[in-house]
């Protein structure tokens, strides 16, 4: 049995109404891609301790809208960021964007130093002022002569 005209129309009518529905979802799928710009980033999974190692397990990867993330946040993936330490007095708490004031490789840490220190080597405090620093110009990785004396009373 051949359709007749009004099937014929049906049939069309019913292939453009899902053409229609189709090609709407396609649009506001993509405009909404576009106006989100989902950007992969990295965030703390649990509380990290100021002056402390990051590590992988520290670490989770998050998609989030490109306009919802701080212009000073890291935008790296895991690998960048582990190996890294946190600053001395900025802990990084569970959930948060990692700042890139707040991750700082190992040498540029103010204790770095000591962080390097081999076994059996000691660090030795001492109270520097601009007098005793020889005018200031004691930096890091400077080699300074120390004269210790120390008298053993029995």
């Amino acid at each position: 049995m051949k359709p007749s005209k009004f099937q014929k129309k049906q049939i069309a009518a019913v292939g453009l109404a899902a053409a229609t529905v189709a090609g709407i979802y396609g649009y506001n799928h993509f405009a909404v891609e576009n106006a989100v710009k989902p950007t992969k980033i990295v965030v703390a999974a649990k509380d990290i301790p100021a002056h402390t190692e990051i590590k992988e397990d520290m670490l989770v990867e998050r998609t989030l809208p490109g306009d919802a993330i701080p212009p000073n946040a890291l935008r790296v993936n895991k690998k960048d960021v582990v190996g890294k330490w946190t600053n001395d007095g900025q802990p990084i708490t569970a959930n948060s964007y990692l700042f890139k004031n707040k991750v700082v490789k190992k040498e540029e840490l103010p204790d770095s130093a000591i962080l390097n220190l081999k076994d059996g080597e000691v660090a030795f405090p001492l109270l520097v002022d601009l007098e005793t620093s020889s005018g200031n110009s004691i930096i890091p990785n400077t080699y300074v002569d120390l004269y210790f004396k120390q008298v053993v009373k029995e």
